[in-house]
C-alpha cells in the first residue's frame, strides 16, 4: 500500500466485504480489507465498530464509495423483494390452512356425531 491510504467506509459483514473485495480487484483497485474481530475479545468489537474497514489509496475513495453504495443498494432492494415473496408465502399458508382447518373442523364434527349414534346404539 502506498502513504496515502485512507480508511474509506466501513464493512457490515463478512458477505460485504467479500462483493467489495472481489469487485476491487476485478477492477485492479489497490486495497486491504480489515476486519475489527478479535479472538481474544470473542469479536465484540465487530457489534460496535462493524465487521471491519476497507483501506485504499485516497484516489480510489469515491469510486469504492460508489461500489460499496450499489452494493448495499442493490442488497436492500433484493431484501424487500424477499419480504413481499415472504408474505404472499405466509398467506397463501395461512389460506391453505384455513381451508385445512375447515375440512379437520367438518371431520372432527362427523366423528362426533358418529360417536354419539355408536353410544346411543349399545
Amino acid at each position: 500500500m502506498r502513504d496515502d491510504t485512507v480508511k474509506v467506509a466501513v464493512i457490515e459483514n463478512a458477505v460485504e466485504a467479500g462483493l467489495v473485495g472481489a469487485i476491487l480487484t476485478e477492477r485492479s483497485i489497490p486495497h486491504a480489507i480489515r476486519s475489527f474481530h478479535d479472538p481474544a475479545y470473542d469479536g465484540i468489537f465487530q457489534l460496535q465498530r462493524g465487521w471491519g474497514a476497507v483501506y485504499a489509496p485516497s484516489a480510489y475513495k469515491e469510486e469504492i464509495l460508489r461500489i460499496l453504495s450499489d452494493i448495499r443498494s442493490s442488497a436492500s432492494s433484493e431484501t424487500e423483494c424477499d419480504h413481499a415473496d415472504v408474505r404472499a408465502f405466509v398467506e397463501s399458508f395461512e389460506a391453505e390452512n384455513e381451508t385445512t382447518r375447515g375440512s379437520a373442523q367438518a371431520r372432527n364434527s362427523f366423528q362426533d356425531s358418529e360417536d354419539t349414534k355408536h353410544s346411543k346404539d349399545d
